[in-house]
């Protein structure tokens, strides 16, 4: 337990700080601050918001809690919940950055109005926060990751709070409304593709491994001569998925074969094998 920081009035009411935690070289989320369970166990994003959160970004990305890295613009719970307060967030401001240069993120998903005010500055005017939101993802579907603002050299993505008072509502669009966890998605998908994360945050073992690997390398073969980062996989109970990263920054395939749960370990490397190697090379993801 730590409780050596008064930088702050929050160091009257905690119970202990929440420091940042989680994989390096990944996804970074970052709150507002430490809940109630957070602010008792001295682990972040365990309550229900941070259980959506984890949920939605093993959905979309297969990175389970521990291949993503999570923080808080504060690092202590302020009183009934409430909003951090301006000076509060300052004086935790150098932590924060010393959190983002140690985990050294890929991409920043900015959770809640809070965070993403404080990380994306002037880009977010004063006003309604989701459909500038919006507006900031889909400009970034359009034209890539450097429509992105910077937060200490990484590139911010907002999204809404996961909390359930929020994810489950709507949002006024244009087109009429909108579920706000739906554009949560829109979010973390654009992490996801927008940033790849290397590496195999699921391990495949015995023959999936084996074939796994064998349909990587010969599809990676055919789909792109000369990439400079090669071929790797998530394998995860119920599908595999393959990243093949090319020679410009950004530019990859992405292809995901479902495979039946009744399988077992011989019949799935057999069709991973046989089915990934022949996968066609075609519809290039190129969003950044």
């Amino acid at each position: 337990m730590r409780n050596d920081c008064a930088a702050c009035r929050l160091s009257e009411c905690r119970t202990q700080m929440v420091e940042p935690d989680g994989a390096t070289d990944s996804i970074l989320a970052v709150g507002e601050a430490p809940g109630a369970e957070e602010d008792e166990r001295g682990v972040g994003f365990i309550g229900a918001a941070g259980r959506t959160l984890r949920r939605e970004i093993e959905a979309i990305t297969g990175l389970p809690r521990e291949g993503w890295s999570r923080a808080n613009i504060v690092r202590c719970r302020p009183p009934n919940n409430r909003k951090p307060f301006a000076d509060e967030v300052r004086s935790c401001t150098d932590k924060l950055k010393e959190a983002i240069e140690r985990q050294n993120p890929r991409v920043i998903l900015a959770v809640g109005e809070s965070a993403g005010r404080v990380l994306c500055g002037e880009r977010l005017r004063a006003g309604a926060y989701l459909p500038q939101v919006a507006r900031m993802i889909a400009d970034a579907q359009q034209r890539g990751s450097q429509a992105l603002p910077l937060y200490e050299g990484r590139r911010v993505i907002p999204m809404p709070h996961t909390s359930g008072l929020a994810w489950n509502r709507t949002y006024k669009t244009p087109e009429g409304n909108r579920k706000i966890a739906e554009l949560g998605r829109d979010a973390i998908r654009l992490a996801a593709q927008c940033f790849p994360v290397s590496g195999r945050p699921w391990t495949a073992h015995g023959r999936i491994a084996k074939a796994a690997e064998q349909a990587a390398a010969a599809w990676f073969v055919r789909a792109c001569e000369g990439a400079n980062e090669g071929a790797f996989l998530h394998y995860k109970p119920g599908y595999i998925g393959f990243w093949i990263s090319r020679k410009h920054p950004g530019e990859h395939w992405v292809r995901d074969i479902p495979i039946s749960n009744g399988m077992n370990e011989q019949e799935i490397a057999s069709f991973i094998f046989d089915r990934a190697r022949s996968l066609p090379i075609v519809s290039e993801v190129d969003l950044c």
